[in-house]
């Protein structure tokens, strides 16, 4: 199973994740979240990225702000490590199911 279908599954299922962002620049190590939106998206130069919307509710991060927060990130720069399929959270209250980013869905809540 590819990481698409990995987060496709856990959104719909709203299971949350271990993962690690192995982005040049940004925290190492394990975080846990809950994904919420994978989607297409395109700069304005064209050039098109797969994004997770992951609240993350622990492990590293690069910000200061208090978790859990909605975060964006890189599809090509994750790893799941695990799938807690024991568990079921509830929707972020930040997340906007009708926000113009999702415009090009994959999975979304």
């Amino acid at each position: 199973m590819n990481s698409i279908e990995k987060f496709r599954n856990a959104i719909q299922e709203r299971h949350p994740v271990r993962f690690t962002y192995n982005k040049p620049g940004k925290a190492h190590g394990i975080r846990i979240g809950n994904p919420h939106a994978i989607y297409e998206c395109e700069t304005k130069e064209g050039v098109k990225s797969i994004k997770v919307d992951i609240a993350q509710t622990g492990g590293v991060t690069d910000g200061r702000a208090p978790l859990p927060r909605l975060k964006m990130f890189d599809l090509i720069d994750l790893i799941i490590h695990e799938i807690d399929t024991d568990a079921v959270f509830q929707v972020d209250p930040d997340y906007r199911s009708d926000c113009e980013k999702y415009s090009n869905p994959i999975k979304k809540i």
